[in-house]
């Protein structure tokens, strides 16, 4: 596992309005599978970007610190090649961006004008492909993630884009964000997990649809902490567009962090610094300048009293309920309200938060699902929107129970159901020194079991994917069919 501390870092912004970024706070993503939760498949297809002699995967243990480019940078775009669809496995090098002190790397993967639905995996060019998924994406729409990856000894990684019996085939787009260093030189911060915290709801203000700039304020909440991890949620825009969120009082870049097609409802996760007066701009774009309802929880905090170190681990699977051979975690079948489950042995005693990749799929209306510590009563706000014909993933922070569970309590008009997925791929803990005793100098490091091997995953089964988006002339905005965000936020 990997251990890092954080710096202020900078959104994963892919360029124009065919990007979104969900942001995973240094994670390895593991999201479901199209009309599954992970692709075992072996990959096959389109050859590699680049192509040399086989590299020393990097090792399983990997620790460092999280360094941020400067600016957010294209390593690869298959539109921009000779085969602009990719099926199978892309090489990508990362040399140019991450230096040769890098073990892993800070990636915005994203894939649109996809045939089919489907799913991509990254990994560290040279080691094995693992049994999990990073990006799930369905035709007419563009999806992306943040994926933390291990990087081969000449920093490359895998993009294996699978699916089911389709083959899908896909443009694939990689941003580089950030490297983790062994260099202890370089700079870095903590991080807090808190309560979640609605800081800003357009639908509540005299300007309930939003276009161009808004300003949220969070000096409030966040002190002097230098980045923030923000769930920001687009609610019924009237066209398709992208929201692109910055630090106030910084240029905006040409890239963004969510992507949304009109009427859809679709939250992802950002990883932003704190610009003036500890402000965020989102800003509502696209070639029809779209309105929306723009909807944002703060999750966490960088730097300032922030104490924690993220320990990021190989992907766990410790929710399933879907039925067959993969169900774990509770019973199978759609659930509906709150469930509560344990957190895998990967988790130690003396983990304060985690990292998690929840997925909602097979849904049988639209809806949200809500993640907390198992101790604690509902924030109020949402982690993963979700609607019926798709897979919808999103990283979430969640703070635990002292005995290491967590709550995912689905939510939505008319009690909508469905199938729960869950990884942890990673944790929070405040640093210790191995041996030391508690209190004297510093906390001691908790002791842990061996993590168990995971049961391998079903294939996915493939599922009819939505239909691609209209195009021509904007439509009025339309009426929502069901309350995506929790009250007391209206539906608009």
């Amino acid at each position: 596992m990997t251990k890092i501390a954080l710096q202020g870092v900078v959104p994963v912004l892919v360029g124009g309005a065919l990007a979104m970024s969900s942001v995973v706070l240094l994670a390895q993503i593991a999201s479901a599978g199209t009309g599954g939760a992970t692709g075992v498949a072996a990959a096959s297809g389109s050859p590699s970007a680049t192509g040399s002699a086989s590299p020393s995967p990097s090792p399983s243990a990997l620790t460092g610190r999280y360094v941020a480019l400067d600016t957010p940078s294209r390593a690869f775009d298959s539109r921009n090649t000779g085969e602009r669809r990719r099926s199978g496995v892309t090489t990508v090098g990362l040399s140019q961006w991450v230096p040769a002190s890098a073990t892993a790397a800070i990636l915005n993967v994203t894939l649109t004008e996809a045939t089919a639905g489907g799913y991509a995996v990254v990994y560290a060019t040279g080691s094995g492909k693992p049994e999990t998924s990073n990006v799930n994406f369905q035709t007419g729409r563009t999806q992306a993630n943040e994926v933390i990856s291990p990087i081969s000894s000449d920093r490359r990684v895998d993009v294996s884009i699978d699916g089911g019996v389709a083959a899908p085939s896909a443009a694939l787009i990689v941003d580089v964000v950030g490297f983790l260093t062994a260099d202890e030189s370089a700079a870095a911060g903590k991080i807090k997990a808190i309560k979640p915290e609605r800081v800003f709801d357009s639908g509540q203000t005299d300007q309930p649809r939003r276009s161009g700039e808004t300003q949220v304020d969070l000096s409030a909440q966040v002190g002097d902490a230098t980045a923030v991890v923000l769930n920001v949620t687009v609610d019924v825009p009237n066209v398709g567009g992208h929201v692109v969120v910055y630090p106030t009082g910084s240029a905006k870049p040409a890239t963004s962090n969510v992507n949304f097609t009109r009427g859809q409802q679709q939250a992802n996760e950002v990883f932003t610094k704190v610009g003036n007066n500890g402000r965020v701009s989102l800003s509502l774009d696209g070639p029809t300048p779209p309105h929306a309802r723009l909807v944002v929880d703060l999750v966490a905090t960088v730097g300032g009293d922030a104490t924690a170190d993220v320990t990021v681990t190989s992907p766990r699977r410790f929710l399933d309920t879907r039925a067959g051979a993969g169900n774990v975690g509770a019973p199978p079948g759609r659930k509906s309200g709150p469930i509560t489950v344990s957190l895998p042995d990967s988790v130690p005693d003396g983990a304060s938060a985690v990292l998690l990749n929840v997925t909602a799929t097979g849904a049988d209306s639209p809806g949200f699902v809500t993640v907390y510590a198992a101790s604690a009563s509902n924030p109020g706000t949402s982690n993963v929107n979700f609607r019926v014909g798709a897979d919808q993933a999103n990283a979430v922070v969640a703070l635990i129970s002292s005995d290491r569970k967590v709550t995912l309590d689905v939510g939505g008009r008319n009690s909508p159901g469905t199938y729960l997925v869950a990884d942890v791929t990673g944790y929070l803990a405040v640093s210790c020194t191995p041996g030391l005793v508690p209190g004297i100098i510093g906390p001691a490091c908790p002791s842990s079991s061996p993590s168990a091997s995971p049961s391998p995953s079903p294939s996915p089964s493939p599922s009819p994917s939505p239909s691609p988006a209209p195009t021509g002339s904007p439509s009025p905005s339309p009426s929502p069919t069901a309350c995506l965000l929790p009250p007391p936020a209206p539906c608009i």
